[in-house]
Formats: C-alpha cells, sequence, structure tokens
C-alpha cells in the first residue's frame, strides 16, 4: 500500500507540487515503517525538500537513499545537481560528494549517469572521465564510446570556431 504513496508522490514531484508530494510521503511513512528501508522513498523526499527550497534536507535525504541502494542514480543526479547548482568550483565539490558517499566503483550505472550530468551542464572533462570510466569497467559499452566520440567531435567543432576571424 505505501508503494502506491511512493508513486504518486513521483507523480506530484514530476508535476511541481513538491508540497503536496513531501505531506503524501510523510503519511506514507506514517502507515509503514517499512519505507524507511526503501531508497526511492528518500530520493522522493529529497526531491520534494528540494522542489520547496530545503536544500539542506534535500541533500540529507538523496545521502540516505544513495546509502540504502549504490545503484540508484537518480539519488547520485539529483545530488549532483544540488552540489553544482550556481557553484562556480563544482567539480570540487562532486569529488568531495564521490568521496564521502564512496562510489561503487563496479558500477557502470553511477559513472554513467555522472557522465551525463557533467555532459548536460558542459563540463566536458568531467563527462569525459566518467565515460573512461564506464568504458574501463565494461569495453564493450557502446553508448559510452559513442559519448567520447560526440566529445571529441564537439572539441574539434569549438577550436575550429575559436580559430575563425
Amino acid at each position: 500500500m505505501w508503494t502506491a504513496y511512493i508513486n504518486l508522490s513521483s507523480a506530484y514531484n514530476n508535476s511541481t507540487q513538491y508540497l503536496t508530494s513531501k505531506v503524501i510521503l510523510e503519511k506514507a511513512r506514517k502507515l509503514s515503517p517499512l519505507v524507511d528501508d526503501f531508497a526511492m522513498f528518500w530520493n522522493n523526499l529529497g526531491v520534494a525538500y528540494r522542489g520547496i527550497g530545503e536544500d539542506g534536507e534535500a541533500i540529507k535525504k538523496y545521502t540516505k537513499a544513495i546509502k540504502l541502494d549504490r545503484q540508484l542514480v537518480e539519488a547520485y543526479v539529483n545530488l549532483l545537481e544540488l552540489y553544482l547548482k550556481g557553484n562556480k568550483k563544482a567539480g570540487e565539490q562532486l569529488k568531495k560528494a564521490e568521496d564521502k558517499l564512496g562510489l561503487d566503483s563496479s558500477s557502470i550505472n553511477v559513472y554513467w549517469g555522472l557522465g551525463e550530468e557533467y555532459f548536460r551542464t558542459r563540463q566536458w572533462d568531467e563527462a569525459k572521465g566518467e565515460y573512461q570510466k564506464v568504458i574501463a569497467i565494461d569495453p564493450t559499452n557502446g553508448e559510452a564510446r559513442d559519448r567520447l566520440v560526440a566529445l571529441e567531435t564537439l572539441r574539434q567543432e569549438m577550436m575550429r570556431l575559436s580559430n575563425q576571424p
């Protein structure tokens, strides 16, 4: 039954009704203490807190979600977005977060998610490093190889444009 509340909270988060999502999740927690062991519960609660502007609480919730499920890429990406938010030293913050969370070095999903977030935020060198970690774990990963080709093409195009008068 409480899983329905978690699914409902996802829908509210997706429609930016964060306060309603938070209330739904608090109700689920009252119905069953089992939600405390469910990573997606904490991730959704983090999204709700971030949506209502309580970034400190959101970080705590994402961290709890990651501790419960080291493969939950959504929680890593959500945490990463908070660290990148308006931060000129985001790379340093991310490294601290990686160290603090003890990323699972065998998790392709984590490195892929981080690479995608770096790519989205135009941190090309960092994205390249994450995609290379994916390939180091799985040399046959075509998606990561495609991203590396795209990054190299992008780098070459940027160099070409910067050399034009």
